[in-house]
Formats: C-alpha cells, sequence, structure tokens
C-alpha cells in the first residue's frame, strides 16, 4: 500500500469515528455544549451574598441561579437557567429556612413572587427558565 492510501484510509477513518463519537460526547455532556456552563454547588448563603453581581450567560444552574439572584447579577436572553430548592448535601432533602431566606434575598421583587407562586423555589425537581425570562421578570439584562 502507498503512504498516501494509507492516510488517505486513516483520515477517512478519523473522520467517521467523530460522526459516531461526537453525538455520544454530547448526550454525556451535562450542559449540551452550552458554554460557560455552572452546575452549581455547595454555598453558604453569606458567602453568596457577599460576591459581587456578574454576567450570566450559557448553562447556570442551581447555585449559579441562587447567587445570581440575590447579587442583582445580569442575565444574556439566551442563557438557560435551572432552579431547585437549597437541599442538604448530606441528606438531599429541602432545606426550607434556606430557601426562603434566599427568596427574601432575590432582588428583583417579580422574580421573588414568581419563586414562591410557582413552587420553584422549594420543589427540588428543576425549573428551566431563559435568561429572557428572567428578564422579564425584572433581573438586568447584560449590555
Amino acid at each position: 500500500m502507498s503512504t498516501v492510501y494509507r492516510v488517505f484510509v486513516r483520515l477517512v477513518f478519523v473522520i467517521i469515528l467523530g460522526f459516531v463519537v461526537s453525538p455520544m460526547a454530547a448526550r454525556r455532556d451535562p450542559c449540551k455544549g452550552m458554554r460557560p456552563c455552572d452546575l452549581g454547588g455547595d454555598f453558604t448563603i453569606n458567602e453568596m451574598v457577599r460576591q459581587p453581581p456578574r454576567r450570566v450567560a450559557g448553562m447556570c444552574v442551581s447555585r449559579c441561579f441562587w447567587q445570581a439572584a440575590v447579587t442583582n447579577s445580569c442575565f444574556e436572553p439566551n442563557a438557560i437557567v435551572e432552579i431547585h430548592a437549597p437541599v442538604s448535601a448530606r441528606t438531599g432533602k429541602l432545606r426550607r429556612l434556606a430557601a426562603e431566606i434566599l427568596v427574601s434575598e432575590t432582588k428583583a421583587p417579580a422574580l421573588q413572587q414568581f419563586l414562591k407562586a410557582s413552587g420553584a423555589a422549594y420543589r427540588l425537581k428543576f425549573t428551566r427558565m431563559t435568561g429572557q425570562d428572567l428578564i422579564n421578570l425584572g433581573v438586568p439584562a447584560c449590555h
């Protein structure tokens, strides 16, 4: 076999492999390719409220949302936000007092009302919203 033929065969193999592996990798990506991607994590409310406002774009989940809501951060309209109640890292159970405090510290009054009325602040199941949805509820839009 010629060197050119071997290089050509390897190139075709790599291209075919890319078409097979890329969709599988995308399915495993919890942010579905959106960047930046903040999947949340543990926090204390005192730490959170002392943070400066920031720009929220891409995927913003859990702690990311709460931190943005209590610091009056701005949202890009196409951001994807997933909200759920604060939970104990040890037990996985709802921390109702933490939810109440976070809602009361949320800067946009219409968003506060939404979080209470919809139950999004108290559910363990995710509530999915866009940055535009939040902007419509009075959070700042990024400029």
